[in-house]
């Protein structure tokens, strides 16, 4: 898990808003499907009423005005007031940033995209390493060396294109528990995810799009499919190929003979299809 320094320093200073987040949130990713997720023992309704409680009281705290205090008991004014309006950005952000890295590396995304987690205004280098061998030739009698042979990798460095999103939920609202913080940042935070995994998709099939040669394969068959997954694991050095898709299209990945037969354990009768093809290829669902 990737957490910024000031998401650890929020940890630290509202650890109960920070843990009733965090469960919440792992509640949405196993209500999703993701492996290793557990479902919390609270309901979702009685945890986002928790969750905009503790908001409300982190509020408080960090701004040092309550509605009672400064405000004669005006909630309205108090959640008008631009001190704690910009406060109650500052922990949203908070609670968004948190919970964003989980999120995106336990999704699709983490079969083909390399993560790099910065702060704004910071550029990220990847270093893609040579996947060519070095030429061994023939040795004479006497000759200590032979041609000179280097590999070098590769250094890709991308300057990030900021995003932003604007939510219109009003303060007062939740304050006043009409409102779920927590579903309105998670919601932020699927929102941002799935505009991520739509560039990185675009990115996939343009790259994929432009291949030619022996990693091209025009029409799908369960031959062409081998073929291609063998070739694919030798230009990785023997690790095995993995086939990223939906559920339905993993189904088409599947013995053509007639008389195979699926028992009640079988993977594909648990999972809607099989996780190893031909015990030499990884499928991957996707949502």
């Amino acid at each position: 898990m990737v957490e910024y320094t000031r998401i650890k320093k929020f940890a630290e200073n509202s650890k109960d808003l920070y843990d009733a987040m965090k469960e919440y949130g792992e509640h949405c990713l196993a209500e999703r499907g993701v492996a290793g997720k557990q479902f919390s023992t609270t309901s979702k309704d009685v945890m986002e009423e928790a969750i905009n409680k503790e908001f409300t009281q982190e509020l408080y705290r960090r701004t040092g005005m309550t509605p009672e205090d400064n405000f004669d008991g005006n909630l309205k004014r108090y959640a008008a007031n631009s001190q704690v309006i910009e406060m109650a950005d500052a922990i949203r952000d908070y609670m968004i940033d948190m919970l964003l890295p989980e999120t995106l590396m336990t999704g699709s995304l983490r079969y083909f995209a390399d993560f790099r987690f910065a702060d704004l205004g910071d550029s990220m280098s990847f270093d893609i390493e040579n996947n060519a061998l070095y030429n061994v030739t023939k040795a004479g009698y006497r000759k200590r060396s032979t041609n000179l042979q280097k590999l070098f990798k590769t250094t890709v460095t991308l300057a990030p294109i900021n995003r932003q999103v604007t939510v219109g939920t009003d303060l007062f609202e939740i304050l006043t528990g009409r409102v779920s913080i927590a579903k309105e940042v998670m919601k932020a935070v699927r929102s941002i995810e799935t505009a991520m995994m739509f560039d990185a998709y675009d990115a996939f099939a343009t790259a994929t799009g432009n291949l030619s040669g022996n990693l091209a394969v025009a029409n799908y068959s369960e031959e062409s499919l081998i073929s291609l997954c063998e070739r694919v694991t030798a230009y990785n050095q023997g690790r095995k190929a993995v086939i990223i898709g939906t559920p339905v299209a993993l189904k088409s990945v599947l013995p053509t003979n007639a008389n195979y037969r699926y028992l009640l354990d079988d993977e594909y009768v648990r999972l809607g299809h099989l996780q190893t093809f031909n015990g030499k290829i990884y499928l991957s669902k996707v949502a």
